[in-house]
C-alpha cells in the first residue's frame, strides 16, 4: 500500500473515533447521574440505624403474621380502595376491623387517614376518594378477636 493510500484510509481516524465514543459514554453518564441525583426521594426509612437493630424483631413479626393465614385483597374503583379482608379458611374474620393511611412514595410524606368501612361481611371500602393521579402506599391494620395483622399495598391511582 502506498503512502497516499494510507493517507486516505479511515484507520487513520480510528483515534478520533475511540474518543469520540468515550466522550459519548462520559456524557451519557454525568447526564444520568444529574437526573438521578435531582429526582432522587431521600430518606426511604426513617431511623434507619434503630431499624437495622430491630430486624430480629421485624422477622418475628413478619412470622407471627403469616402465621395468621389472613389475607388481604385490595382493588380501586373510583379512586376509593376496596379491600376483602378473610382468615385462613377464607372467610370474613368475625369482628374483623380495618384501619389505613395513604402516604404517596415520594414527596412531602405526609399521611392521609382513610376510614375503612365495612359494607359487607369482610368487605371494605374507603370513606374517601384518594385525592389525587399517581402511586400511593397503603398501610393496612386489620384486627381481630384482639390479633393484629399489617400490610402494605402501593396502589396507582388513574
Amino acid at each position: 500500500m502506498s503512502d497516499a493510500a494510507a493517507a486516505r484510509s479511515l484507520w487513520r481516524l480510528f483515534p478520533y473515533f475511540v474518543v469520540a465514543g468515550l466522550g459519548l459514554v462520559v456524557a451519557v453518564n454525568v447526564t444520568m447521574a444529574v437526573l438521578a441525583h435531582r429526582s432522587a426521594p431521600g430518606l426511604a426509612v426513617q431511623g434507619s440505624f434503630a431499624t437495622s437493630n430491630a430486624y430480629g424483631r421485624i422477622q418475628e413479626e413478619a412470622r407471627r403474621q403469616v402465621s395468621l393465614g389472613w389475607s388481604l385483597d385490595v382493588e380501586l374503583r373510583e379512586r376509593h380502595v376496596e379491600t376483602r379482608l378473610a382468615g385462613a379458611n377464607g372467610a370474613p374474620l368475625p369482628g374483623g376491623r380495618l384501619r389505613a393511611t395513604a402516604t404517596r412514595p415520594v414527596g412531602d410524606g405526609t399521611a392521609l387517614a382513610l376510614e375503612m368501612l365495612e359494607v359487607a361481611p369482610g368487605r371494605f371500602r374507603s370513606d374517601i376518594a384518594l385525592p389525587g393521579q399517581g402511586q400511593w402506599d397503603v398501610l393496612f391494620i386489620a384486627t381481630s378477636e384482639g390479633r393484629s395483622f399489617r400490610h402494605t399495598r402501593r396502589i396507582v391511582a388513574p
